[in-house]
């Protein structure tokens, strides 16, 4: 989503995401603090290892404007999370547990695609 008071454009990773969480949590602005990705909601699962910031992945949903679809993003946090096993394996879950089973992808170098699972 876009955070105008932080300069961040939606479908954008934020400047202030580390690998240890939110650079500025404690100071974070409203809008963040009313967020709540798949995670914090418990749609992925509560183990700590699949929390964002130890995955290095972010799920979401949000509908689309126009379409009213509804659909789930796997947000890469940090350049390589994609590829690791934990979070190969949380992509692969989560995209299989759609109908239909297609997750988008949006990549930390910007760049997006989708992840289909056959069943």
């Amino acid at each position: 989503m876009a955070i105008p008071v932080l300069s961040k454009a939606a479908r954008r990773a934020c400047d202030h995401v580390r690998r240890s969480g939110c650079g500025i949590y404690d100071e974070r602005p409203e809008p963040c603090r009313a967020f709540h990705c798949l995670w914090l909601r418990g749609a992925v699962g509560a183990a700590i290892e699949s929390r964002p910031d130890a995955l290095g992945v972010m799920f979401d949903q949000c509908t689309l404007r126009g379409s009213g679809e509804l659909i789930t993003v796997a947000y890469e946090l940090w350049n390589g999370a994609f590829a690791a096993p934990e979070a190969r394996s949380a992509i692969e879950a989560v995209a299989a547990s759609l109908s239909p089973a297609a997750l988008a992808l949006s990549h930390y170098d910007r760049s997006w695609s989708e992840l289909h699972v056959e069943r």
